[in-house]
C-alpha cells in the first residue's frame, strides 16, 4: 500500500515503470493512492482498491483490478476502470460521452457540461448522476439509479427496477422493463413507465404521461394541463381537475381527481373503474362497463351512472342524481335531496334527511331514508326499507317477500305482492284490513289497534302491542299477540297461536290445533275444534277445551271450571278447582296443592292421575284400561283396574291394590301394605315396616331398611328385601333373592333358587333344608353345606373365615378373603380359596383349584387336577391323575403325586417331587437349584435364571434338561438326552446315549460322553470332548475362540480353532482357520490345512503339515517329521525346535522337477535323502548365493530356500525358516523327499 505522487507535467505511474520525479514508489496490488496533478498523465492503479486523483490535463487513466475510487477532469483524454466496482467523479464544464460497459465504469458522476453516459450492455447495478448540462443517461440490465439534475435529460433506464430522478427541467424518462420508480420534477416532462410496475410522480409543469404495461402508480401534480395514460395493468393515477386527458387503459384502474372543477367522464371510453372526483358538480357515466365499479361524486351536485356489475357509487353532500343500473350495486345519497335508481340486481340504498325519491328497482333491495317525507318503491324483490320513524311517508314494497318499517304518521302504506312484515312504531293506533294493504306480518304502535286479516289465506303474525286491541287471523296458521290491555283475539281457521296478555281476554281458538295463553286476568277460552294447548294464569277462569287432543293448565290459583271435552286430553289444576271433567278419550289429570281429593276415576272420565299433597283416593276399580295413579304426597288409598296399571304411594302409609294384570307398584317411605294381586308385578316399597304379597306371577319385590315380611308366591320372583330383620319366602319357582344378615328366616322354596346375603354377620345355612342352590355369603364367618344336594351348586363365602361343603355334582364353591376351608366332594368343581391361608380339598373328580397369597395346603384328591397358588408358603399335594400345579413364587412344598404332572414353581421352593409318571417341572426365578432328578422323580425341567445343578446321572428314561439363564451344571443319564445351556457359562455332561447338547451364549464345556453325540456351542469360548467318531460338533462363525479335547482322530469342524488330542488319539487335522493343534504323547499326524496355523507334536514322533498358509510348526520330543507341500512366501512356515539329529524335513513334489518339466529336479539318493551336491549353506545364502540350483540354507538367518534354477537373477523359493541356532547344525542328510 503506497501513496504516490506525480508531478505538474506529464507523469507515467504504473506497475511497470514511473517517471523521473514521481514519489512514493509504483503502484502494486495493494490498496494504493495515487496523484497524478497537472499534466497529460499515464496512471495505472494496477490491483487492489486504489484512490487515484488524476488532476487537470488529459489524462489516460486506469484503474485496475479492485475496487477504485477515479476523479477526473472533463478534459481526460480516457479512463477505464477495470476489474472490480469503479467510481468515476468527473469535474469540469465541457460535456463528456462514455461507453460504461467498455470503460467498467459502475459509478460515475458527470460535469456541468451535456454528457453522454451509456452503460446499456452493463449486467451490474450502475449509479449515473449527469449532473448540470442536458445529460443522455441510459442505464444498464440490472437495478440501476439514474440522476438527470437541472437541465433537459434523456434519462433510459433500460433492463431492471431502476430509478430514475429528471430534476427541474424539461425530461423524458423512459423507465424501460422493471418495476421503476421515475420522479420528473417541475418542467414539462415526457415519462414513459414502458413494462413493470412503475411508480411515477410528477410535478407543477403540464406532463404527458404514460405508464405502460404493469399495475402503475402515477401522481401528476398539484397543478397542470396533464394528459395521463396509465396503458395495460392496474394503475392508481392522481391528477388535477384541470387535466387534459386521463385514461386507465386495460386492467383495473383509480383515478383521484383533486381540485373544485366539476368534470365529465365516460369511464368506459376512459377505462377507469375507480374514480373519485373533485368538489365540482361531476357527471361519470359507466353505464357500459362491464367491471364492478366504484364512483365517488364527492361535493357538488353529481350525476352518478354505475353500469351492469356491483358497483359502489357515492353522491356525497349535495342534490345527487344516482343510478345503479345493473349488477347489485351500494348507492349512498348523503345530505341533500337525492333521486335514487337502484335499477335491477340487489342494491343497498342509503339516503338522508332529504325529502328523497327511492326506486329500489328489480332485486332484493335494502332501502333506508332519514327523517324527511320520503316517496319509497321498493320495486321487483324481496325488499327490506327502514321509512324511518318520523316523516308522512309513501311507502310500496312492491312485489316479494318486503320488509318495512314506518311509523305511525305514514301517508300510505302497501306490501304488495309476496310475504311482507311491517313494523309500525309510534303511540297513534292505526286501522288496517291487512288484505287489502297486501301485509302478512304487522306489529302495531302503542296505540288501540284494529288490524283484520280475516280474508287472508296465508299464514299471519299479528302483534297489537300495546293498547286494547282487536285482532283476527285468517284461514291458515296464525300467531296473534294482544300484549297488555283487555284483548279480543279470533283465530279462526288453522293451526293458530294466541297470546292474550296481562288483561281480562276473550279468546276464540276457532278450528285447527291452536296454542292459546293468557295472563292472570279473569279470562274466557273457548279451544274450539282441534287438539289445542290452553294455558292461563292465578285468575278465575272457564275453560272448554273442545273437541281433539288438548293440553290445558289452569294455573294453581283460581276456583277454575275445567272441562277437556272430546279427545286425549292433559289437564293440569289446582286442589281448589270447582269443577274438572276429563271428557272421552285417555285423559291426564295433575292436581297442585295441599287440599286431598275423592275422585272416581270411572266416572269422571280420567285414565291418569297425579293427586296433591293431602290424603287422596282414587278409586280405578271399574276401569279396563291401564290406569296410572299417583297419590303424592299423604296417606293414600289407590286401586287399579283389571289391566298393567301403574300406582305410586309415595310419602304416607299407603295402601295399594295392584288387583289384575301387569302391574308396577311404588309403595313410597311410609309404612305400606301392598297387594300385587294376579299378574306378573312390580313392587318396590321404602324404608317403613311394610307387608308384601306378590301374589301369583313372575313379581319383582324390593324392600328398604324396615322389618318386612316378604312373600313372593308363585311364580319366578325376584326379591330385594333390604337391610332389616326380614321374614322372606320365596315360594313355588325359580326365585332370586337378596337379603342381609340380619334376617330372620329366609325359604327359597320349589325350583332352583339364588339367595345372596349381604352384611358383616356370619350366617349357618344348610343349603338342603333350605331349598337354595345358589348361595352367596356375606362378610362374616359362614357355614354353608351343601353335602346333601344332588346338583350343581354354587355357593360364594365371599369375606369371613368360611366353610363351605360342596355335594356329589360339578359345584363351583368361592372362598374369597379369609382363612376359609374348602371341600369340594365328589364331581369337577371349582374351588377357588381367595387370598388367606386356605385349606382346601377337591375330593374326587378333575377338580379346578386355585388360591391365593396365604400360606395354603391344598389336597387335588383323585382325578386330573389343575391347581393354582399364590406368592406366600404352600403345601401341595396333586394326588392321582395327570395333574397341572402352579405354585406361584413362595418356599413352596410341591408333590405331584401318581401321574404325568407339570409343575411350576419358583427358585424359592421348599421341596419338589413329581412322583410316579412322566414329570415336567418349570422354575421360575433368579436363584440357582440343586436337584437330583432321578430322586425327585424328574423327566424334564427348565431351570430359573439362577446358577442351577440338575444330575440326572441315575436316570435310564430320556431326560429334556434346559438350565435357562445362568452358570448351570447339567448332567444327563443313560438315555438320549437333550440338554440345554442357554446363556452362561455352562458346563454339560450328556453321559450315556446319543446325546444332543445345546450351550447358548458364554464360555461352556460340552462333553457327550458315550454314544454318538451332537455338541452346539453358541457365542463365547466353547470347549467340546470328543470321544466318539460319531460325535459332532457345531459351531457359528466368529462365535467365540472354542477348543476341542479328542480321545479320537479329529478334524476340526468349521468354526472351531483349538484342537487337543487326548488318549490314545493319533491324527489331528485343523480347517481353514488359523488353528492351534495340540498332540499328545502318541506319534501323532498333524495337519493344519489352510491358515496361519501352530503345531505343537509334544512327545512322540510327530508328521507335522503346516499346509496352505504360514505355519508355526514344533515336534516336541522325538523324532518328527516337518512336511513341505507348498511353496511360495505365503507359504512359508517356521520349525520351532529342528533337532539334526531327530528330526527330518520333508520335500513333497512341489519341490522336484518330476512336478514342472520347468524346474530342474533335485538329485536325491537312494533312500530319498538329499544329494550333498544339491545342498549349500553359508552366511548370507538367502536363495541363490552360488548360483545353482538345490536346497540353500542361509546360516545367519536361519531360512532355508529352494532355487530350481542356475539364473543369477535369482528365482528362489522360502522353504521354512529354522532359526539362525539350528542353521549351523543343518546339512544335506536333514533333507528327504517324498511323492
Amino acid at each position: 500500500m503506497a501513496t504516490i505522487k506525480g508531478t505538474s507535467g506529464n507523469d507515467t505511474i504504473t506497475p511497470e515503470s514511473v517517471s523521473p520525479g514521481v514519489t512514493g514508489g509504483i503502484p502494486s496490488d495493494a490498496a494504493d493512492t495515487i496523484y497524478g496533478y497537472a499534466g497529460n498523465d499515464t496512471i495505472d492503479g494496477g490491483g487492489g482498491n486504489d484512490w487515484i486523483d488524476a488532476g487537470s490535463g488529459a489524462d489516460t487513466v486506469r484503474g485496475g483490478n479492485g475496487d477504485d475510487t477515479i476523479y477526473l477532469t472533463t478534459d481526460f483524454a480516457s479512463v477505464s476502470g477495470g476489474g472490480g466496482y469503479d467510481r468515476v467523479y468527473i469535474s469540469g464544464t465541457a460535456g463528456n460521452s462514455l461507453n460504461l460497459t467498455t470503460a467498467g465504469i459502475e459509478w460515475i458522476s458527470g460535469g456541468d457540461g451535456n454528457d453522454n453516459f451509456n452503460g446499456s450492455s452493463q449486467t451490474v447495478a450502475l449509479t449515473i448522476d449527469g449532473n448540470l448540462g442536458s445529460d443522455v443517461l441510459r442505464g444498464g440490465n440490472a437495478n440501476d439509479y439514474i440522476y438527470g439534475g437541472d437541465g433537459t435529460n434523456s434519462l433510459y433506464g433500460n433492463g431492471g427496477n431502476d430509478h430514475l430522478y429528471g430534476g427541474n427541467g424539461n425530461d423524458t424518462a423512459s423507465g424501460g422493463s422493471g418495476n421503476d420508480s421515475i420522479s420528473a420534477y417541475n418542467g414539462n416532462n415526457t415519462v414513459y413507465g414502458n413494462d413493470g410496475n412503475d411508480s411515477i410522480s410528477t410535478g407543477t409543469g403540464n406532463d404527458s404521461i404514460v405508464g405502460g404495461r404493469g399495475n402503475d402508480s402515477i401522481n401528476a401534480g398539484s397543478s397542470g394541463i396533464d394528459s395521463v395514460s396509465g396503458g395495460d395493468g392496474d394503475d392508481t393515477i392522481t391528477i388535477n381537475t384541470a387535466f387534459a386527458g386521463v385514461s386507465g387503459n386495460d386492467g383495473y384502474d383509480r383515478v383521484y381527481i383533486n381540485g373544485t372543477i366539476g368534470n365529465t367522464l365516460n369511464l368506459t371510453t376512459a377505462g377507469i373503474e375507480y374514480i373519485s372526483g373533485g368538489s365540482g358538480d361531476d357527471s361519470f357515466d359507466g353505464t357500459a362497463q362491464s367491471v364492478d365499479l366504484t364512483i365517488d361524486g364527492n361535493l357538488g351536485n353529481d350525476v352518478l351512472r354505475g353500469g351492469n356489475f356491483n358497483d359502489y357509487i357515492y353522491g356525497d353532500n349535495g342534490n345527487n342524481t344516482l343510478y345503479g343500473n345493473g349488477g347489485n350495486d351500494r348507492l349512498y345519497g348523503g345530505t341533500g335531496r337525492d333521486i335514487v335508481y337502484g335499477g335491477s340486481g340487489d342494491d343497498t340504498v342509503s339516503v338522508g334527511n332529504g325529502n328523497n325519491s327511492v326506486d329500489g328497482g328489480t332485486g332484493n333491495d335494502s332501502i333506508s331514508t332519514g327523517t324527511g317525507n320520503d316517496t319509497i318503491i321498493g320495486g321487483a324483490g324481496n325488499d327490506s326499507i327502514n321509512a324511518g320513524n318520523s316523516g308522512a311517508d309513501s311507502v310500496s314494497g312492491g312485489a316479494g317477500d318486503d320488509t318495512i318499517t314506518v311509523g305511525t304518521a305514514f301517508s300510505s302504506l302497501s306490501g304488495g305482492a309476496g310475504y311482507d312484515r311491517v313494523y309500525i312504531n309510534g303511540t297513534v293506533g292505526n286501522t288496517l284490513n291487512l288484505g287489502t294493504a297486501g301485509i302478512e306480518y304487522i306489529s302495531g304502535g302503542d296505540g288501540n289497534d284494529n288490524f283484520d286479516g280475516t280474508s287472508q289465506t296465508v299464514a299471519l303474525t299479528i302483534d297489537g302491542n300495546l293498547g286494547s286491541d282487536v285482532l283476527r287471523g285468517g284461514s291458515d296458521d296464525d300467531t296473534l299477540y294482544g300484549d297488555n290491555g283487555n284483548n279480543t283475539l279470533y283465530g279462526n281457521a288453522g293451526d293458530d297461536r294466541l297470546y292474550g296478555g296481562s288483561g281480562n281476554d276473550t279468546v276464540y281458538g276457532g278450528s285447527g290445533n291452536d296454542s292459546v295463553s293468557v295472563g292472570d286476568g279473569n279470562n274466557n277460552v273457548d279451544g274450539g275444534d282441534g287438539n289445542d294447548s290452553i294455558s292461563t294464569g292465578t285468575g278465575n277462569d272457564t275453560i272448554i277445551g273442545g273437541s281433539g287432543n288438548d293440553s290445558i293448565n289452569a294455573g294453581n290459583g283460581g276456583t277454575d271450571s275445567v272441562s277437556g271435552g272430546a279427545g286425549d286430553d292433559t289437564i293440569t289444576v289446582g286442589t281448589a278447582f270447582s269443577s274438572l271433567s276429563g271428557g272421552a278419550g285417555y285423559d291426564r289429570v295433575y292436581i297442585n296443592g295441599t287440599v286431598g281429593n275423592t275422585l272416581n276415576l270411572g266416572t269422571a272420565g280420567i285414565e291418569y292421575i297425579s293427586g296433591g299433597d293431602g290424603n287422596d283416593n282414587f278409586d280405578g276399580t271399574s276401569q279396563t284400561v291401564a290406569l296410572t295413579i299417583d297419590g303424592n304426597l299423604g296417606s293414600d288409598v289407590l286401586r287399579g283396574g283389571s289391566a298393567d296399571d301403574t300406582l305410586y304411594g309415595d310419602d304416607g302409609n299407603n295402601t295399594l291394590y295392584g288387583n289384575a294384570g301387569d302391574d308396577t307398584l311404588y309403595g313410597g317411605s311410609g309404612n305400606d301394605t301392598v297387594y300385587g294381586g294376579s299378574g306378573n308385578d312390580h313392587i318396590s316399597v321404602g324404608n317403613g315396616n311394610n307387608n308384601v304379597d306378590g301374589g301369583d306371577g313372575n313379581d319383582s319385590i324390593s324392600t328398604g331398611t324396615g322389618n318386612d315380611t316378604i312373600i313372593g308366591g308363585s311364580g319366578n320372583d325376584s326379591i330385594n328385601a333390604g337391610s332389616g330383620n326380614d321374614s322372606v319366602s320365596g315360594g313355588a319357582g325359580n326365585d332370586t333373592i337378596t337379603l342381609t344378615t340380619a334376617f330372620t328366616s329366609v325359604s327359597g322354596g320349589a325350583g332352583y333358587d339364588r339367595v345372596y346375603i349381604n352384611g358383616t354377620a356370619g350366617n349357618t345355612l344348610n343349603l338342603t333344608t333350605a331349598g337354595i342352590e345358589y348361595l352367596s355369603g356375606g362378610d362374616g364367618n359362614d357355614n354353608f353345606d351343601g353335602t346333601s344336594q344332588a346338583v350343581a351348586l354354587t355357593i360364594d363365602g365371599n369375606l369371613g373365615d368360611d366353610v363351605l361343603r360342596g355335594g356329589s355334582a360339578d359345584d363351583t364353591l368361592y372362598g374369597d378373603d379369609g382363612n376359609n376351608t374348602l371341600y369340594g366332594n365328589a364331581g369337577d368343581d371349582r374351588l377357588y380359596g381367595g387370598s388367606s391361608n386356605d385349606t382346601v380339598y377337591g375330593g374326587s373328580g378333575n377338580d379346578n383349584i386355585s388360591v391365593g397369597n396365604g400360606n395354603n395346603a391344598v389336597d387335588g384328591g383323585d382325578g386330573n387336577d389343575s391347581i393354582s397358588t399364590g406368592t406366600d408358603s404352600d403345601t401341595i399335594l396333586g394326588g392321582t391323575g395327570n395333574d397341572t400345579i402352579n405354585a406361584g413364587s413362595g418356599a413352596d412344598s410341591v408333590s405331584g403325586g401318581a401321574g404325568n404332572d407339570t409343575i411350576t414353581v419358583s427358585t424359592s421352593f421348599a421341596s419338589l417331587s413329581g412322583g410316579a409318571g412322566y414329570d415336567r417341572v418349570y422354575i421360575n426365578g433368579t436363584a440357582g437349584n440343586t436337584l437330583n432328578l432321578t430322586t425327585a422323580g424328574i423327566e424334564w425341567i427348565s431351570g430359573g435364571d439362577g446358577n442351577d445343578n440338575f444330575d440326572g446321572s441315575s436316570q435310564t428314561v430320556a431326560l429334556t434338561i434346559d438350565g435357562n439363564l445362568g452358570d448351570d451344571v447339567l448332567r444327563g443319564g443313560s438315555a438320549d438326552d437333550d440338554l440345554y445351556g442357554d446363556n452362561g457359562n455352562n458346563s454339560l455332561y450328556g453321559n450315556g446315549g446319543d446325546d444332543r447338547l445345546y450351550s447358548g451364549t458364554g464360555d461352556d464345556i460340552l462333553n457327550g460322553g458315550a454314544g454318538n453325540d451332537y455338541l452346539a456351542g453358541g457365542a463365547g469360548n466353547d470347549t467340546y470332548y470328543v470321544d466318539s467318531l460319531g460325535d459332532a460338533v457345531s459351531e457359528a462363525s466368529g462365535a467365540g475362540s472354542d477348543r476341542v479335547y479328542a480321545s479320537v482322530n479329529e478334524t476340526l469342524d468349521a468354526n472351531v480353532e483349538y484342537l487337543y488330542l487326548t488318549g490314545t488319539a493319533t491324527t489331528g487335522t485343523g480347517n481353514t482357520l488359523n488353528n492351534l493343534l495340540y498332540g499328545n504323547g502318541s506319534d501323532n499326524i498333524l495337519s493344519g490345512l489352510s491358515g496361519n496355523d501352530s503345531l505343537y507334536g509334544n512327545a512322540g514322533g510327530d508328521t507335522l503339515s503346516g499346509g496352505i498358509g504360514q505355519d508355526y510348526l514344533n515336534g516336541g520330543t522325538g523324532q518328527d517329521r516337518f512336511v513341505f507341500s507348498e511353496s511360495g512366501s505365503a507359504n512359508r512356515d517356521t520349525i520351532g525346535d529342528f533337532s539334526h539329529a531327530d528330526d527330518t524335513i520333508v520335500l513333497m513334489d512341489i519341490l522336484d522337477g518330476a512336478e514342472d518339466s520347468s524346474i530342474t529336479g533335485l538329485s536325491f539318493n537312494d533312500s530319498n535323502v538329499l544329494s550333498s551336491s544339491w545342498y549349500f549353506e553359508g552366511t548370507g545364502f538367502n536363495g541363490n548365493g552360488t548360483q545353482l540350483s538345490g536346497i540353500y540354507n542361509d546360516t545367519t538367518t536361519g531360512s532355508v530356500w529352494y532355487n530350481p534354477t542356475s539364473n543369477s537373477a535369482g528365482d528362489s523359493v522360502l522353504i521354512c525358516i529354522v532359526g539362525s541356532a539350528t542353521a549351523a547344525s543343518l546339512d544335506s542328510t536333514d533333507f528327504v523327499y517324498a511323492a
